[in-house]
């Protein structure tokens, strides 16, 4: 009998090939605009979207991928940090195109403290302008652009944030919001003291 063919190396190269990646993102987000809509699953069981965080302030930062070294470093930087976003009562979750189970061994490994949500279908990085065409040791790719929203209690965009270094952003991302809830407080005005009535001195002995 005839021996079984070896499969090319093409085709064994196909088999290799990831799964088409959607078109790049030509979305461009400012602040004051309305935050988009999302719906995401998260590693802790639940999902959140734009509707169910009415009223709430949070960041959503887009980061690559799960266990690369500068997404490392972000995630655990944020996570450091969370009990001062806490304080001012901020959310913050960390977006990729990573599954729910990679997002589990992700937080586990590093004991991480942000939500992490899964956009497998690059639903919310292409509606956020998150995912597009970036340079990857100098030679362009289209994958995940590091970027970061901040949206407030009305669902309008407050920051936008396209991260250079992943390094030193989170604090970065902490002073502006705390500078900007501080100059808030200051602009409003001091409300009105109540007014005294009018009363009459005793009269005299």
């Amino acid at each position: 009998a005839p021996a079984a063919k070896k499969p090319s190396a093409k085709k064994a190269a196909a088999k290799k090939q990831p799964a088409d990646k959607p078109p790049a993102s030509d979305v461009q987000l400012e602040i004051g605009q309305d935050a988009p809509d999302f719906d995401l699953p998260a590693d802790d069981g639940q999902r959140y979207s734009k509707s169910s965080l009415a009223g709430q302030r949070f960041v959503l930062y887009f980061y690559p991928r799960d266990n690369t070294s500068g997404c490392t470093t972000e995630a655990k930087e944020f996570t450091e940090l969370a009990a001062n976003f806490e304080e001012l009562g901020v959310l913050v979750m960390g977006v990729s195109t990573d599954s729910l189970e990679s997002h589990a061994k992700f937080r586990d490994k590093h004991g991480l403290g942000v939500v992490l949500l899964s956009d497998v279908e690059h639903a919310a990085s292409r509606a956020y302008g998150a995912w597009g065409h970036k340079s990857m040791y100098g030679k362009p790719v289209l994958g995940m652009i590091r970027s970061t929203f901040v949206v407030g209690p009305d669902g309008k965009l407050e920051a936008v944030y396209t991260v250079r270094q992943a390094a030193g952003h989170a604090q970065q991302v902490l002073d502006d919001l705390q500078q900007r809830l501080d100059t808030d407080v200051a602009d409003d005005p001091e409300p009105d003291p109540p007014a005294q009535e009018d009363v009459a001195p005793p009269p005299a002995a």
